[in-house]
């Protein structure tokens, strides 16, 4: 009966949801833009949902082949959403005028979750005061504690030891390379905030990697349910919005219990790790009205860090393991480069200079895996960006898929082979990387994986094209961009000198189709493990 019931009530949210969502778009198809603005390609209610279900990669791609900037309307109502799919529109906005465009989307759900007293905090989607002070901040300290240094170097390495153990647990076997990736990356950023490295084999850590993959999986179909809040009380919970809240809760508990443990133990003569140098910059402005050292803008500055220092890599070297099995020369390239330079000894990073194919491989990879397609910006004034006016509080994002597969840049982008508008105040502006990344204008073949692009006639590493930006630009650039490029050096490099990876025996090629979440990720697959020496 009450199963009945369930079917019931949810067969009448989506009928007022038809209903709403015809007439809306009747309305919607009467209105003429005003002002200097682009002609907008569509209108969604649920745009978020859009992205889900449709192929993503092609919808952005053809973005940017028709125009410098994209106007959609994102919801039933407020203000349009702008897509830039062009280099020299993204360049315009984010670093001639990057001033404008410091402030975030206000609907996201980080923004909901990062939320007390009416103020957003941490670093990755505030704004304002509390975001400039708090990001020079954390760059300073990340900085004290390794991240391009020595140190950190050290911890990576010890790191990349515990996972090659891991890898070879599995030899001649097929394994999702993401279940180890996962915990052996987290325990990098785990040594910046904690000073600390968790076990594999800890269940405590076992549960918040499975919350990780979870919130990281259905984070763009939560998102929907926070911009429209009624879709949260949909039976059956459709929008997996409780279940990433309850993941982000018991990950959050977590970081509080260990927030806590350094609050206890703290020793002002000896700060080990972010926490600590925090949990001091506390102490020191307690008696300092309105300042922004609080508990909760360091527990929130924790989380953005944890969650984005692991997803990110783990994500793009996941598309480095998918692109080298499918693509088994450049592997063997890899191999023999590693092999004739470095030879038994560990890598390190004195050895990128000598490693050019190695490290034109690694670009490619970024600029293929293009793992944050869109980043979305918030407008402060009236922009004009290509000859448009953009309105305040916009959201303008950059669409840097575009870029990374525009022709113009690259020679044939398609393949993996390393051989004027006025923008509004107040709008959502989003970089369209992917539009840049896949931008025939700069990419030869932007849909063919190939290295070869980044190397000169001599072989050596090439002048890197400014349109490739896998860490964004101007003044929202990665904060941990230094950290994520040594990574990605010294677990790829290790890794692929220990292991060759092949498709496993008696399996379909994996699909190069990809989902967009939280970052624009590969589909799950596996790979065969061979130990090499």
């Amino acid at each position: 009966m009450n199963g009945l019931m369930d079917i019931s009530q949810t067969t009448s949210v989506l009928l007022v949801f038809i209903i709403t969502f015809l007439v809306v778009w009747l309305w919607r198809r009467r209105e003429k833009p005003k002002g200097n603005l682009p002609r907008k390609e569509f209108w969604f209610p649920f745009s978020e949902l859009l992205v889900s279900f449709v192929d993503s990669d092609k919808l952005f791609k053809d973005l940017g082949k028709k125009r410098p900037m994209a106007r959609f309307r994102n919801g039933f109502d407020g203000p349009d959403d702008f897509i830039l799919t062009t280099h020299k529109a993204i360049h315009e906005a984010f670093i001639k005028k990057g001033h404008l465009f410091t402030d975030r989307p206000t609907k996201f759900i980080w923004t909901e979750w990062s939320t007390q007293n009416g103020m957003v905090h941490g670093l990755l989607n505030s704004w304002g005061d509390l975001w400039k002070q708090q990001r020079r901040y954390a760059l300073m300290t990340l900085r004290d504690f390794g991240l391009g240094k020595t140190s950190i170097a050290e911890a990576i390495q010890e790191e990349i030891g515990y996972l090659v153990d891991e890898f070879q647990k599995f030899e001649g076997k097929a394994v999702d390379p993401q279940q180890l990736l996962m915990p052996a990356i987290s325990n990098v950023t785990n040594f910046l905030l904690f000073g600390e490295r968790f076990q594999y084999d800890d269940p405590k850590f076992q549960q918040i990697m499975k919350n990780l993959m979870g919130q990281f999986q259905y984070f763009l179909l939560a998102q929907n349910a926070v911009v429209y809040p009624f879709l949260r009380y949909i039976p059956g919970d459709p929008f997996k919005f409780h279940y990433t809240f309850k993941c982000m809760g018991t990950t959050r508990k977590f970081l509080e219990e260990r927030i806590e443990r350094h609050v206890a133990e703290y020793d002002p003569d000896n700060i080990k790790c972010f926490t600590d140098a925090y949990i001091k910059a506390i102490k020191g402005e307690k008696d300092k009205e309105g300042t922004y050292f609080t508990d909760f803008q360091l527990l929130t500055s924790v989380e953005e860090l944890f969650f984005a220092g692991t997803d990110t890599t783990v994500t793009t070297l996941r598309w480095g393991l998918l692109l080298l099995i499918l693509n088994p020369d450049v592997q063997k390239k890899v191999h023999d480069e590693l092999d004739s330079v470095i030879g038994s000894r560990r890598v390190s990073m004195e050895d990128r200079a000598s490693l050019p194919y190695t490290e034109a491989t690694l670009l490619e990879i970024q600029r293929f895996g293009c793992i944050v397609p869109v980043a979305g910006h918030k407008n402060t004034e009236d922009v004009e960006i290509s000859g448009y006016t953009i309105p305040a509080g916009s959201t303008v994002a950059a669409g840097f898929i575009c870029v990374f597969f525009d022709e113009e840049f690259w020679t044939k982008p398609e393949q993996f082979d390393p051989y004027g508008y006025t923008i509004p105040a107040g709008s959502t502006v989003a970089a369209g990387f992917i539009c840049v990344f896949f931008d025939e204008e700069f990419w030869t073949k932007p849909e063919q994986f190939d290295p070869a692009r980044f190397l000169d006639e001599s072989g050596k590493l090439g002048k890197i094209p400014d349109c490739l930006t896998p860490f964004s630009l101007g003044r929202r650039v990665c904060l941990g961009e230094s950290l994520a490029k040594m990574e990605l050096f010294l677990f790829f490099t290790n890794l692929l000198q220990q292991f060759s990876f092949t498709i496993p025996s008696g399996e379909e090629s994996p699909s190069l189709k990809s989902r967009w979440s939280l970052v624009r990720s590969p589909l799950p697959f596996k790979v065969e493990v061979h130990r090499r020496r």
